[in-house]
């Protein structure tokens, strides 16, 4: 028996099976289109990569693009206005593309001792800015300049970066009305006057270990402001050595901002430095009173892999829960981190492997 003959027609009366089937095959057509025009840009301190420079790295990729950044030290600077003010940036990223550092982590260094800011994004609904250490030349002094590491106004991830040396400013502040997801998870804040500022709706704080110093004990280890803040969630931060582990002003509004599961040591959970005035539940944990700490492999030597019987590792919690890993790096003192060539990391993203 032949097959029926089937005409577009039919086709159509059939509840729009041909149309439907056309447009979906248009939409992969897409997504496979601008999947394979994506390109990696590969950018060299000495800029003789693709571009010469980060920002012009960033200025040359498309959106999907990869801006893939070699380990050295990077102090380019240039000029974008922030709320209306001329400020000198050594990044600005607009455009929703992968910014990610190459090599061992934290060997690709952001410094930002000259100018005003490390890091702007804005106009993006999920730009990925991922292994970069933002520095700043340490001033004691103690009267030095309030710089904020980067700032944040639109939707974007910021993971696996180290901040450090803010100590008059702050690390990271994430602002502006954009209403896409901001998430910032497993950094590591290093001597910050405040580690993370939240004045935006929709973000994400979680699996940070944040570190402050004696030097600047009265500094914060997460700001939200429940004036901006909306669908805020601070959970599973190590956060140490601060004068206030997590303040939120101008009041404690747990419908809008959610703290959970978090490990705090030396420091206390509201603005106006008193335990209690700001209700936590008891996922939260002052180590203080459990223990000897959060027990580090090396903090001394900024290693902030746990120990098997650290409090924040998955299983250990002290009151019970089931909060999985706390902090920004799992148990691992025993294996050390096996370190990457620029050229294997190239041949990853599609260049030539080259060893140097």
């Amino acid at each position: 028996m032949p097959f029926p003959r089937t005409t577009l027609g039919s086709f159509s009366r059939r509840g729009g099976f041909f149309s439907s089937s056309l447009a979906l095959l248009f939409v992969l057509s897409a997504i496979a289109s601008n999947h394979a025009q994506a390109k990696t840009w590969y950018i060299k301190a000495d800029g003789s990569g693709d571009a010469p420079t980060i920002q012009a790295g960033v200025d040359s990729a498309a959106v999907g693009d990869t801006v893939l950044v070699a380990p050295g030290r990077y102090t380019d600077s240039s000029e974008v206005l922030i709320k209306g003010e001329l400020k000198t940036v050594n990044v600005h990223l607009y455009e929703d593309i992968v910014m990610l550092a190459g090599g061992y982590p934290f060997e690709t260094i952001i410094d930002y001792t000259k100018n005003d800011h490390a890091l702007f994004i804005e106009s993006t609904q999920a730009a990925v800015f991922r292994g970069f250490e933002i520095y700043v030349t340490p001033d004691w002094s103690g009267v030095g300049p309030a710089r904020l590491g980067a700032i944040c106004s639109s939707g974007a991830i910021i993971e696996d970066n180290r901040f450090e040396y803010s100590l008059y400013g702050g690390a990271l502040r994430i602002d502006g009305s954009s209403l896409e997801p901001r998430i910032v998870r497993r950094n590591v804040f290093y001597m910050n006057y405040s580690a993370v500022q939240v004045l935006a709706a929709n973000v994400t704080v979680e699996n940070n270990t944040i570190m402050s110093g004696n030097l600047v004990e009265c500094g914060t280890g997460v700001f939200a402001s429940s004036d901006y803040a909306s669908d805020v969630v601070i959970q599973n931060n190590i956060i140490l050595w601060t004068s206030t582990a997590i303040s939120r002003q101008p009041d404690c509004n747990d419908a809008d901002i959610t703290v959970r599961c978090n490990c705090l040591d030396e420091c206390i959970i509201d603005a106006n430095q008193v335990r209690d005035t700001c209700s936590v539940d008891s996922t939260n944990f002052w180590i203080t009173l459990v223990g000897e700490g959060p027990q580090f492999c090396g903090a001394g030597a900024k290693n902030f892999f746990l120990q098997s019987d650290s409090p924040c590792a998955p299983g250990n919690h002290p009151n019970g829960y089931d909060c999985g890993l706390i902090g920004a790096f799992p148990v691992n003192c025993e294996v050390a981190a096996e370190k990457s060539t620029w050229g294997s990391i190239k041949s990853r993203y599609g260049g030539k492997a080259e060893e140097n």
